[in-house]
Order: structure tokens, then sequence, then C-alpha cells
């Protein structure tokens, strides 16, 4: 019979990979941290005191609260791991400078200036124009990218992850529209769990006329590759490549 699993184990499955990474950077940096500051003492030996002394040092290097959150989530997991009890990282005192921390800069809106702030219109016609010098399929692929992205406040990576059917120029009584079905992850189902957004051109601004971009990134991906039908959206990854190899080809 196989020997049963022990607690630890089975919580520590549910962390994903993208988890387990983050924990173990912060728990290496623990790790760094405390040595130089205690030469004659092991990490397994640290403090209440010695745990929020690294979250402070994150704070101090310019991470936000949330992090300092998660970094504080990892100390507990690294202590867990080791059978160290009482945990220091689960001490009062962690999870008050924690709360204190998210208190003090909701006061004085730190995290706020921290963020990054959504470009202007200006701000990405100038982008927008900046393109001009590139590989002329590029440029037309990153006009229509980043122009969807700001009219339908999406996100780099949900552009670039669509698929095959998941763009098509629609016609309405107005004017054309470019359909966007977004997926909440890549495994989710097309039918139940994607939401669809449909784009018009912001006509008073040259930089966010969608269509007209989206027109002519499918005419250049038709002049580029063969076998391409004028209303597919080609996998920008896929079409990259192909570009690449035509052009090293060619």
């Amino acid at each position: 019979m196989d020997e049963l699993s022990t607690k630890e184990t089975i919580q520590a499955s549910f962390h994903g990979a993208s988890t387990k990474r983050t924990y173990g950077t912060y728990q290496r940096q623990f790790e760094t941290f405390f040595r130089s500051a205690n030469p004659d003492k092991v990490p397994l030996q640290a403090t209440t005191n010695d745990c929020t002394d690294f979250l402070h040092h994150l704070y101090s290097l310019g991470r936000k609260a949330r992090t300092i959150d998660s970094a504080k989530t990892a100390l507990v997991s690294y202590f867990k791991q080791r059978r160290i009890d009482p945990n220091p990282a689960q001490a009062m005192e962690t999870k008050q400078y924690v709360v204190r921390l998210q208190k003090y800069n909701r006061q004085h809106n730190i995290d706020d200036e921290k963020k990054a702030h959504p470009l202007t219109v200006y701000e990405l016609s100038l982008l927008v124009n900046s393109l001009a010098h590139l590989n002329p399929f590029m440029a037309e692929l990153l006009r229509f990218v980043l122009c969807a992205c700001y009219l339908g406040c999406f996100r780099i990576n949900e552009m670039l992850g669509l698929g095959w059917c998941d763009v098509a120029l629609g016609d309405l009584p107005g004017g054309q529209f470019v359909s966007v079905r977004l997926r909440w992850h890549k495994k989710a189902s097309v039918e139940k769990e994607c939401q669809v957004y449909n784009l018009v051109d912001e006509r008073a601004y040259p930089c966010l006329r969608v269509c007209g971009f989206y027109n002519e990134y499918v005419n250049a991906v038709g002049a580029t590759l063969m076998n391409v039908t004028k209303d597919a959206f080609v996998f920008p990854s896929h079409v990259s490549d192909q570009w690449q190899r035509k052009d090293h080809l060619g």
C-alpha cells in the first residue's frame, strides 16, 4: 500500500507552478537577507522581528503592499514546510505589520502613485506613428493590437492569445465593427466561458480607427501568407514566424 500523503503535501499541491515559483523567489530572498543580517545564525532560527525586518526591507525597495502580503504568505509556507512551531511568520506582529502597511498606504495614496496610468489618446497616437519604420506587416499587426487593446480595455497578452475564429469584421447600418471574443482563460469553453466585444471606429482620432487597422492587417496577412482567407485572424506568433522564415528565404 502506498504511503499516505501528508497534510502539508496535499495543501501544497493546490498551488500552481507560478505560485510556487513566486514563493521560492521570496524564500530565497529571505534567506539571503537573513544571512546578511545574522551571519552567525541560520534562517530556521529567525524570529518574528526578523520576518518583519525582511518585509520592511521589501517595502524599502519599492514593493507594493500586495506584494509584501504575498511575501508574508511565502514565509509562512517556508517555516511550515520545515515544521517550525511556533511559526514566526504567523505571529500577530507579522500580520499587524502587513495590515498597518496597507492602511498607511491607503491613507497616503502611496499605491495609487505607483500604479501604471493608462495612455492618453495623444500618447497612443505617438506610439502608433512610431511604428512607421517597422516591417510593414509587423506595423499593421501592432497598430491593430494596440488600437483594439485601447478601445476594449484588453491586456496585450489577451489579444496575442486570440485564436483563428476569435476576431471578425461585422456590418451595422451605421458602419462596420470589429468583433473580438475573449476567453477567461486559455482552456475555457468557447460556448460558455467567453465574452464578445464589438469595437467601432472612434472617428475623431485616426489612431483609433480599429476597423481600418483590422482591414489593413488582414490585407497584409493575405499578401504575406498563402492559403489564408481574408476574414481569418491569424495568431500573431504564427504569422511572425512565417514572415521571418519567408524573409530569411527571400
